[in-house]
């Protein structure tokens, strides 16, 4: 048999019971929650870890592009100046800027000079080529090709003298 007094602490026991449990779902709970916010942080931290090694490639890789692009660009200058400087020294107009291993901006670039070039030395070949058959008195050769701007005026000229010497 329990006495009463037994009785009485083991029901203190049990009215103090609830409130331990209590303690122990908040203590629970607030553990779960901390738990929780730990993972996020830890999560975000790694997201932030992923951006900043996406940035830090994309940034290595544009440098490396804009390296590139300098490159180019040297390449592009020094070939530019070594054919113009031929033609001016030797008046020799037939050389061109290589179109291989070019593409984009810098291929239209090289073509634009070589198109140059050749409104210059295709019209110069012609006209050498009328002036060689007068001095052989051969007066029947006239320059036909398109012309525009001073090539107009020169190869105008050159055909109205021809025609002039025929009528002679």
């Amino acid at each position: 048999n329990i006495s009463e007094r037994e009785l009485e602490e083991k029901a203190g026991w049990l009215s103090v019971w609830p409130f331990f449990l209590s303690i122990l779902s908040v203590s629970t709970i607030g553990f779960i929650v901390w738990r929780n916010q730990q993972s996020k942080i830890q999560n975000l931290q790694k997201a932030l870890r992923n951006y900043q090694q996406f940035e830090k490639e994309r940034v290595e890789k544009e440098d490396q592009e804009l390296k590139a692009q300098k490159e180019n660009l040297k390449a592009a200058i020094q070939e530019t100046n070594n054919v113009i400087n031929l033609a001016l020294e030797s008046g020799d107009f037939s050389t061109r800027i290589d179109l291989e291993n070019k593409d984009g901006s810098w291929k239209e670039l090289a073509q634009s000079i070589n198109s140059l070039f050749d409104s210059v030395a295709v019209p110069f070949q012609q006209i050498n080529e009328i002036v060689g058959a007068m001095a052989s008195s051969n007066l029947s050769i006239r320059y036909t090709s398109e012309a525009k701007g001073e090539v107009l005026k020169l190869s105008s000229s050159l055909n109205y003298a021809l025609d002039s010497l025929s009528d002679l």
